[in-house]
């Protein structure tokens, strides 16, 4: 897989396809590297590249927008289905929904009004075979958890290769 950087150019636009893509948060220009994508999904289903129904679902949830659009890049170009949320509420919600449940949920630390423990707990109540891989900008021995703790953890930043095989390692 080769890598693009990516750089925002006006507020709004968003392009997935192409290998490159513009994401916009609040006024600012995030700089970051990205999986280097040759067709968009639309591109790519109508191409027949789409990915087999038994690669391992992900459920990724962060309050960014642009994070979670940048997880669903690095993780699909290793040929797992990524499903985004940015509200824990709506992740819960789908998770007790019918239909394949996910192999891995990626979640967030903070940054949520539903506290960490509490969706948790909630996310295992409902698939107790969930494995949950826990990002946060705060190291792991600054993330405590008093019940329910996540499989594995990941310190933001990190590479799309470090989080490649963190997933891959917790999925095998």
């Amino acid at each position: 897989m080769s890598l693009t950087r990516v750089r925002s150019r006006k507020a709004g636009q968003r392009r997935l396809s192409r290998g490159y893509a513009h994401f916009i948060a609040s006024n600012t220009v995030p700089a970051f590297w990205s999986p280097h994508v040759e067709a968009s999904p639309a591109e790519a289903e109508a191409a027949g590249e789409v990915q087999p129904a038994e690669a391992p679902l992900i459920y990724v949830v962060d309050d960014m927008p642009y994070l979670t659009e940048l997880y669903a890049l690095v993780l699909g170009a290793s040929g797992y289905i990524v499903k985004a949320f940015n509200d824990r509420g709506a992740a819960l919600s789908a998770l007790r929904g019918g239909g394949k449940k996910p192999d891995l949920l990626i979640t967030d630390y903070q940054g949520f009004s539903l506290p960490i423990e509490k969706f948790m707990r909630e996310c295992l109540e409902a698939h107790p075979a969930l494995r949950i891989l826990m990002a946060s900008g705060f190291g792991e021995e600054n993330v405590f958890f008093s019940e329910t703790a996540p499989t594995a953890f990941i310190q933001k930043p990190f590479t799309p290769q470090a989080l490649q095989e963190r997933v891959r390692g917790i999925l095998e």
